[in-house]
């Protein structure tokens, strides 16, 4: 996988780390963008991702395909250097979304009702830039 996320800080709740089941047969890279299936499963997004899948956190750790686990943490909170696929990400402040494999975009309003949002840019970004993002807390 590529474009991992990139830790800038933790915060007091060292990343609020959550415990996530996923399949033993699959492989997750450290800093990889989950998504939230049933179950509390997650798996890494992929580059045919829709803004509107829930949102699960950043992998804290590597998962290697069939370790035989079948759980990893994901962070939940932290400011993190994510990749924008989106030019309109042009101002501080805005709430991104997933937006394919380890990428983000602006999230819409639909995305943000079904829990998609991925956290709060602090600084302008534009599309392939890599951005300054704090979680919202999940």
């Amino acid at each position: 996988m590529t474009n991992e996320a990139v830790t800038i800080e933790l915060g007091p709740n060292q990343g609020h780390p959550v415990r996530r089941t996923c399949d033993n047969a699959t492989a997750i890279a450290k800093g990889t963008l989950l998504r939230l299936w049933d179950n509390n499963q997650c798996s890494g997004s992929t580059a045919a991702e829709i803004g509107s899948i829930p949102f699960a956190g950043i992998a804290v750790e590597e998962k290697t395909i069939s370790d035989g686990l079948t759980q990893i943490s994901a962070y939940t909170e932290g400011v993190f250097d994510l990749l924008s696929t989106d030019a309109s990400l042009t101002t501080a402040g805005q709430i991104c979304s997933l937006s394919g494999a380890n990428s983000v975009k602006l999230c819409t309003e639909a995305e943000l009702v079904l829990g998609a949002a991925v956290g709060k840019t602090e600084e302008a970004g534009a599309d392939q830039e890599v951005i300054r993002v704090r979680l919202i807390g999940h």
